[in-house]
């Protein structure tokens, strides 16, 4: 379809955001502390390998009508996430990660255009490393947040064994869920409508 109906916790994080589009409240910053040889060609590959697994992660929002609707980006469509850096010559780099991971962490997302993800790969030097993720909760929760990394993990370590991207499509999306939940209430059966 052009678009599906949100969940009911997509629809309150939509409201909260159009109320307030600055607000930063709802982002998810994350940094993770990588050790050793990092191909960050491949680890860029490998997250847009989760991005393409899982389309909530390159899904925008909208009104239609007045009611908030998602809308599932192809690929090609997807704004670009990445960004790499090495700081391996600058002196003061804790200064320089803090004011770069706070940046992502409070720059407003645009909940139409997308993408709701960023990512960074900063070299500290020759063996140390930080991932930085962000993404808006409108996307994701701390369950799934572990769900995706371990993806990405299953993926990178894939394609440097050079086994390919390594993981079936899913059968089911978030998207399935929304409109499940939405047929559900709408029938005013939420113990069981077999319709859905």
């Amino acid at each position: 379809a052009d678009h599906y109906p949100v969940s009911h916790m997509q629809r309150r994080l939509w409201i909260l955001t159009e109320l307030n589009p600055s607000l930063a409240a709802y982002h998810i910053p994350l940094a993770y502390e990588l050790r050793g040889q990092v191909d960050g060609e491949l680890l860029h590959e490998a997250l847009l390998s989760v991005v393409r697994r899982h389309e909530i992660l390159r899904t925008v929002f909208s009104a239609v009508d007045g009611e908030p609707v998602q809308r599932v980006l192809s690929s090609e469509e997807c704004p670009p996430i990445w960004n790499e850096h090495d700081i391996s010559d600058i002196e003061d780099q804790d200064q320089w990660l803090a004011d770069v991971s706070g940046e992502d962490a409070v720059t407003p997302f645009q909940l139409q255009t997308g993408s709701l993800v960023r990512a960074r790969l900063v070299q500290k030097d020759r063996h140390r490393w930080i991932f930085l993720l962000t993404l808006h909760h409108i996307i994701c929760d701390g369950w799934s947040v572990e769900l995706l990394v371990g993806d990405l993990v299953r993926f990178y370590n894939s394609l440097k064994a050079g086994r390919g991207h390594g993981l079936e499509p899913l059968p089911i999306q978030y998207k399935d869920f929304a409109v499940w939940q939405q047929c559900r209430l709408e029938g005013g059966d939420v113990a069981g409508d077999e319709k859905c």
